[in-house]
């Protein structure tokens, strides 16, 4: 489930005012006294919702009593379906799992390891029974539970069938009648589990689904929803639905129910189903829960080893319904996190839809302490409009290409990608990644300051194998035809088609600089661009390159700048990357560099006849590098033959404090370039003063002072400037 990052309204008051109204109890992690942890309470509430039409029991085994009115007690004390709820809450400690027992207008909890409750069941206008139930953790997380928290997602698995309670559970008879009576007098009407499950389902439609999403859902919330404005239903139309049959994208566990495990054709889903097929199965579902446990269990147990045995077990391991909760969400600052069955699952008949709230109730889990220590970065792709549908049709993409996705790659980080959605004119994702920005390397800090663009792609022509079909074409057009008289066997040649497996795509280059200025939220609407086709060799002697064209891809580039394509990302940071200042210097005094980037860059252009500029400055690097070496008493001729045949080490190559100048040399009949490299203060600012003063304007100096770098690029050339004559003038201008 991508979940998106909404700043919270202050109508949130609401759920909280219902959440902590309703009956709890509380667990509590291992205790620990040192100080340095935080003492925080987690308020878990989960609303689960069972179709009345999907229970199996007609019958109760509970007897009845004779003080109350037969009808009534007959009526409560039905045993509706059983079901098994665990999550894991924190990495490394135990699940925590409890099981219900559903009835008409009533639900019993048995928490493990703690006494049972009875709660009020709600009833909607589509018959769909919800039961809530709130259980608060105490915890006490030190910081490196929360760096193991940062990466690990809240599993919430959902068993239904009697089987798969605890022995508790399935050995009890209870008996709701009196009990019931209470309950109902003692819960007012802003308390009842009718207020809590909508104001969660509220708080869900507002802050965690895309507006045109929410009139897309198959599986309605129970809240009034008001008719979309003229706008927003162009929007809609717009827009795929979001259901997509790839099983990678579900978050919910796509399971056959305990029906179609024991040997039944019928798969039950949220699809509309013939009266015929129900006739046909009606009689399954007069079963009581004994008997369907007794049914499974023999057909399980006579087709062990087999394909239904294989998947009976795996949704015991795994659960008839899964909800992902990433808990990363905590560190982006949430306080109230609100998630739902993934609307594209296939649920057993017996599930309809599930909520899960998690509320932090103390203080907030990222306090100020922490957001100092970690000072979460959170990246944001909320969704993308105008997608192109131009030279390809959104349905042609969709029958030959994969769903549409995102990626990114950030610091040195893994790619980041986004989920999958089908090709549409507008694409919805609400894709939250996070960094600790304080966890990050300086030197790759320093490299991000000096480079603060992020290359985004969105993927949406990537062609699926199968799709992928073998067109005739005159031998010349194709780039293979090239190097086909040179190939030796079929390896080169398997080699020079791999070169082809590029997709092409759209870019999109976000500027984060501002982040640099002190800013904190940022907000943005790029433009999407087609991205450059790339370039291989062509097998020729001269090594030129040849980049693919529009007839050699399998499927064109999309026009992406005539459709007006936008992505919208938000880019929030929990502290300022500037600090504040305390005082101001009131001399001319320069704040000195620091050790962590110590090389910068200087470039020289001049003219081809302005020799004497072009002496002074090999002599200079000759120097500089003659003496770091130690060469500098020995004559210049004999410099200049050391320099030219020494070899660095791997040592002196990653040796930081080596003050040598590196880089090259291009030039052809018209101009010289000097590209160099060195220590700031030690090297290029020697050399820099060194040189004498260009008479005329026939040299071009670029170096800022104020850039440095973290590394060599040009180690590996040696102390020698490579030397590189061009033979056409304009190849140097292009260069320039």
């Amino acid at each position: 489930m991508i979940l998106s990052p909404i700043v919270e309204s202050p109508s949130s008051s609401d759920i909280e005012r219902h959440l902590n109204s309703n009956v709890t109890i509380e667990t509590s992690t291992t205790e620990s006294s040192n100080a340095n942890i935080n003492h925080v309470n987690i308020r878990f509430t989960i609303a689960l919702a069972v179709p009345v039409e999907s229970q199996l029991s007609t019958e109760s085994p509970a007897p009845q009593s004779s003080t109350y009115n037969s009808g009534r007690v007959s009526e409560t004390s039905k045993i509706q379906s059983y079901y098994r709820i665990e999550y894991s809450l924190i990495p490394g400690e135990p699940n925590i799992g409890f099981d219900i027992i559903v009835f008409r207008t009533a639900a019993k909890i048995y928490p493990d390891n703690q006494d049972s409750r009875i709660v009020l069941t709600w009833e909607d206008e589509n018959e769909n029974v919800w039961i809530v139930w709130n259980q608060i953790h105490k915890l006490d997380l030190s910081r490196e539970r929360l760096l193991a928290l940062l990466s690990h997602k809240i599993l919430v698995k959902i068993w239904d069938g009697k089987e798969y309670c605890t022995v508790r559970t399935k050995l009890d008879k209870p008996r709701i009648g009196r009990v019931l009576n209470s309950l109902t007098s003692n819960t007012d009407e802003e308390n009842s589990p009718k207020n809590i499950v909508q104001s969660i389902a509220q708080n869900y439609a507002d802050k965690w689904v895309a507006r045109p999403m929410l009139y897309k859902l198959r599986r309605k919330l129970p809240i009034n929803i008001p008719s979309p404005s003229p706008f927003l239903q162009k929007k809609i139309d717009q827009t795929e639905n979001a259901r997509i049959s790839t099983p990678l994208l579900s978050n919910v566990l796509q399971e056959k129910p305990i029906e179609s495990l024991s040997g039944e054709n019928n798969v039950l889903i949220d699809d509309p189903i013939s009266n015929s097929t129900e006739n046909q199965y009606s009689s399954l579902f007069k079963l009581t829960p004994d008997e369907n446990e007794k049914k499974v269990e023999e057909n399980v147990k006579r087709k062990k080893g087999t394909r239904i045995h294989r998947q009976y077990d795996e949704k015991k391991e795994k659960g008839a319904a899964q909800i992902n909760i990433p808990s990363n969400l905590i560190f982006a600052g949430f306080k109230i996190i609100t998630c739902r069955l993934s609307d594209d699952s296939v649920l057993p008949r017996s599930i309809y839809d599930c909520f899960v709230n998690i509320k932090i109730e103390d203080h907030q889990l990222m306090n100020e302490k922490l957001a100092n220590e970690f000072n979460p970065l959170s990246i944001t792709i909320c969704h993308v409009e105008n997608m192109p549908s131009t030279p390809v049709s959104y349905s042609e993409l969709q029958q030959r290409c994969e769903p549409v996705y995102c990626c990114y790659q950030l610091f040195d980080q893994p790619i980041h990608q986004t989920s999958k959605k089908l090709q549409a004119r507008n694409i919805y994702w609400n894709d939250l990644n996070l960094y600790l920005i304080n966890l990050i390397n300086e030197n790759l800090m320093s490299a991000f300051r000096n480079s603060p663009i992020l290359n985004i792609e969105i993927h949406d022509r990537d062609e699926r194998e199968n799709s992928r079909r073998c067109i005739g074409s005159v031998f010349g057009t194709e780039n293979t035809d090239e190097v086909i008289g040179r190939v030796s066997g079929k390896t080169n040649l398997l080699k020079s088609k791999k070169n082809l497996e590029w997709h092409p795509h759209g870019c999109v280059k976000l500027d984060l600089s501002e982040l640099w200025l002190g800013q904190t939220s940022l907000e943005f609407y790029i433009p999407v661009v087609p991205c450059h086709a790339p370039e291989f060799s062509s097998g020729r002697i001269t090594n030129t390159k040849r980049t693919l064209s529009n007839e050699n891809m399998r499927i064109q580039q999309g026009d992406f700048l005539s459709s007006g394509t936008q992505m919208k990302i938000l880019v929030k940071l929990a502290k300022s990357l500037v600090p504040p200042i305390k005082h101001q210097l009131v001399d001319n005094r320069q704040v000195p560099i620091t050790n962590i980037s110590p090389f910068t860059r200087i470039v020289f252009v001049f003219s081809y006849d302005n020799t004497k500029f072009l002496i002074s400055l090999e002599t200079c690097i000759r120097t500089i590098n003659a003496k770091a070496l130690g060469f500098d008493k020995h004559p210049a001729h004999i410099q200049v033959a050391a320099l030219s045949t020494y070899k660095l080490t791997e040592a002196q190559q990653t040796n930081d404090n080596l003050n040598i100048i590196t880089g090259f040399h291009l030039f052809d009949d018209e101009q010289h370039l000097f590209i160099l490299e060195g220590r700031k203060e030690e090297v290029i600012d020697v050399l820099y003063k060194q040189l004498p003063k260009p008479q005329g304007k026939n040299v071009e100096i670029l170096y800022d002072s104020s850039v440095h770098f973290n590394e060599r690029l040009y180690i590996k050339l040696g102390v020698d400037l490579t030397h590189i004559k061009l033979y056409r003038a304009d190849e140097l201008n292009l260069c320039t």
